[in-house]
């Protein structure tokens, strides 16, 4: 969990995520309000929660494969046939759920028939192959696990920390994922291997656990205060990273750290 927490704004609040869902909320209001307005009944929790899954996975796998992303494709070979009135809440919900998961908004074109996948992740310089265009969810998954780190502060984060955070995000460790495949070794042999994360072993009770760090291309190839603008995005529209007066220092000293590397690189 981030240590610490925003300041609060000058006016005393401070939005949520529920406050704004998105572009997509946007763009759906006035088609929402008339469907309300048809009917006051909305998905349940737990139908919503999973027919918004579908859609994540359609959304996702049709993006991989390069097919136009169509609202009515969308409601005819993602949704059942009797929740098809259900959309524009499924969608909005599938929307939220990219967001924060693989750091990708799901935005509405002007022709509103159209829907396109936007890349909303902080940038990360010199990726290897491993965070290439095909694989672009991987590099969502590894960007929360970074901005779970990073807001954690030095002493890192140990693993039950890790993936009780993966699980609220529907990416549990012991169950096969369809974008992320084996999700344990992904995270603590991939990410390593590829210098992102780093672990290390600690003895808790007598029981061995693992602790994870920012590695070193994590270092050197993410811009901590992107990142920490990322994760305000997600905690609310007026939270900025100036808040998070302990991490946005970090961000900082990190930052500096980056241009003084690029300039002595460029003198050589």
């Amino acid at each position: 969990m981030p240590r610490g927490r925003p300041r609060q704004s000058q006016n005393g609040t401070r939005a949520t995520q529920d406050d704004d869902d998105g572009p997509l909320s946007q763009s759906l209001s006035q088609s929402q309000s008339q469907t309300q307005r048809r009917s006051q009944r909305r998905l349940s929790p737990v139908e919503e929660e999973r027919l918004a899954a579908r859609v994540v996975r359609y959304v996702l796998a049709a993006h991989g494969r390069g097919e136009p992303l169509r609202r009515e494709k969308v409601r005819r070979l993602a949704l059942e046939p009797q929740h098809g009135g259900y959309v524009n809440q499924v969608l909005q919900a599938a929307d939220v759920k990219l967001r924060d998961v693989f750091g990708m908004s799901l935005e509405v074109l002007p022709n509103k028939r159209d829907l396109l996948l936007v890349n909303q992740l902080p940038v990360v310089e010199n990726a290897p192959p491993l965070l290439a265009e095909s694989e672009l969810q991987k590099h969502g998954l590894l960007v929360a696990i970074l901005a779970l780190i990073f807001m954690s502060g030095d002493a890192g984060v140990d693993e039950d920390t890790l993936w009780r955070f993966l699980s609220k995000l529907g990416v549990h460790k012991d169950h096969k994922h369809e974008c992320f495949g084996n999700v344990r070794k992904l995270v603590t042999e991939e990410f390593c291997r590829a210098g992102y994360l780093r672990k290390e072993e600690e003895v808790v009770k007598g029981v061995t656990v693992l602790r994870f760090f920012w590695g070193d291309a994590a270092s050197v190839g993410v811009d901590a205060v992107d990142l920490l603008k990322f994760v305000c995005t997600i905690w609310g529209d007026e939270v900025e990273p100036e808040q998070w007066q302990e991490q946005y220092e970090r961000a900082l000293q990190l930052q500096e750290a980056r241009e003084q590397r690029e300039q002595a690189r460029q003198q050589q």
